[in-house]
C-alpha cells in the first residue's frame, strides 16, 4: 500500500498520499499536492502572515543537539521505510517547531499533550518547557517523526471535501458514518503502542548516537544513576528497562508513553509468535509485522493472524483501544486473555 520509488526523495520532498473515491482523478491530485506543498517549501505559505511573525518572534532557535536528533530520527524510521519496502523521506527542521507553552496549547491539544505530529500541517509542534530535557526532547522527536511518516490515506468523494482515511494503523470512519453522528478513530491506541515500543526500542540508539550529549548520558549510566533507577523501579513496580531517564537531585524519573497500549501490543505479539512459529524466526519478526502496518498501512495480515489466535471479531475489538490512559487498554487485555487459544 505504500508508495515504493526507488530512492530516497530529496530534501523538502514527501511521498504522495493515498488518495480514494468517487472524486476526479484532476481532484485528488490536487489534494496530494496541496499536502506534499505543505511539507516542502511552501511548509510556512499555509500560515498567515500574522502567525509566522509570532513563530518567528517565539520559537525556540534550535540547539546543536535537537538538529542532530532530528538527523537521527530521519535515519531510524529512514530504515524501517526501506526494510517494508516504502519510499524513504526525511522530515525537514523546519518542520519541526519548538514554542512555548502558550502557543502550544492554541493548537488545541489536551493539558497532557506535550507534543502533536499535525498530519494537515505536515508539521511536528514540541511544548518547549515540557520537553525541556535532552533525553525528553530525543524520545518525543522519534515518536512524533515516527507518526508524521506513517501510512497516510485520504477519502475524496465527488461534491465533499477530502477526509483522513488511514493514519498509520489509526483507521477514520467513513463519510456515511461521519454523517449519521458515528464519527470515531479506530486502533488509535494500537497505534499509539506501535509508535511507543518504536521510541522505546530505538530511543537509546538515539542517545548514544548524538555527540552533544555524551556527558548527559554517561550521568545516566553512572552507577548512582543505575542503583536510582533500581530502587525507583522496586518501589513503584516498574521494570527498570520503562525508567529512560532519572534526576538525582529531585529524586524524580521519567518512562515511556503509553504502557497500557504497550502491553496490549506485546501481549499479542506474543500469542501469534507462539501460534506461528512456522511463519516467524523470532518474536522480533511478529513485533515487526505491527511496525510494517504503521508504515505501509498493509493490516490485512495482522487481522487474519489476530482472528487466528483470539477468536472471530477480535481484530475489531482490539481496535476500539484508545489512547485516553489506561482503562480501554485494560479491557482489551481483559478481553485477549479470555479469548486466547490454547493450542486447540
Amino acid at each position: 500500500l505504500c508508495v515504493y520509488m526507488g530512492e530516497k526523495m530529496p530534501m523538502g520532498e514527501r511521498p504522495e498520499p493515498v488518495v480514494v473515491g468517487s472524486a476526479s482523478p484532476e481532484r485528488k491530485k490536487a489534494a496530494q499536492q496541496d499536502l506534499m506543498d505543505k511539507f516542502g517549501e511552501a511548509h510556512y505559505e499555509q500560515l498567515s502572515e500574522e502567525a509566522i511573525k509570532i513563530l518567528e518572534a517565539n520559537e525556540k532557535q534550535k540547539d546543536p543537539y535537537e538538529i542532530e536528533a532530528i538527523k537521527g530520527a530521519n535515519k531510524i524510521t529512514n530504515e524501517f521505510l526501506a526494510e517494508f519496502g516504502c519510499t524513504e523521506f526525511d522530515i525537514p527542521e523546519q518542520n519541526v517547531h519548538i514554542i512555548p507553552p502558550n502557543l502550544f496549547r492554541e493548537l488545541g491539544s489536551n493539558p497532557t499533550t506535550v507534543a502533536l505530529a499535525m498530519v494537515e500541517k505536515q508539521a511536528i509542534a514540541l511544548d518547549s518547557d515540557a520537553t525541556r530535557q535532552p533525553f525528553v526532547k530525543l524520545c518525543t522527536i522519534l515518536h512524533e517523526m515516527t507518526h508524521l511518516k506513517g501510512f497516510l490515506s485520504f477519502e475524496m468523494r465527488v461534491g465533499e471535501s477530502e477526509r483522513f482515511r488511514r493514519g498509520g494503523l489509526t483507521v477514520f470512519a467513513s463519510p456515511e458514518k461521519a454523517k449519521n453522528g458515528q464519527s470515531f478513530e479506530a486502533f488509535r491506541g494500537m497505534d499509539e503502542g506501535v509508535v511507543a515500543e518504536i521510541e522505546k526500542r530505538y530511543t537509546p540508539r538515539l542517545v548514544r548516537e548524538n555527540p552533544y550529549l555524551k556527558g548527559e548520558r554517561e550521568r545516566q549510566m553512572s552507577d548512582e544513576s543505575v542503583a536510582l533507577k533500581e530502587e525507583i523501579a522496586t518501589r513503584e513496580g516498574l521494570d527498570t528497562s520503562e525508567i529512560f531517564l532519572v534526576n538525582k537531585e529531585a529524586k524524580s524519573y521519567a518512562t515511556f508513553p503509553y504502557k497500557p497500549q504497550r502491553k496490549a501490543l506485546n501481549y499479542i505479539v506474543d500469542a501469534l509468535y507462539e501460534g506461528n512459529s512456522e511463519k516467524f524466526k523470532s518474536r522480533d519478526d511478529a513485533m515487526k509485522l505491527f511496525f510494517k502496518a504503521h508504515f505501509d498501512g498493509n493490516i490485512v495480515p495482522i487481522a487474519r493472524l489476530i482472528e487466528k489466535a483470539f477468536g472471530k471479531g477480535s481484530f475489531r475489538t482490539i481496535g476500539m483501544m484508545d489512547e485516553k490512559g489506561g482503562n480501554s487498554a485494560a479491557m482489551v487485555m481483559d478481553y485477549l486473555i479470555k479469548h486466547k487459544k490454547r493450542g486447540e
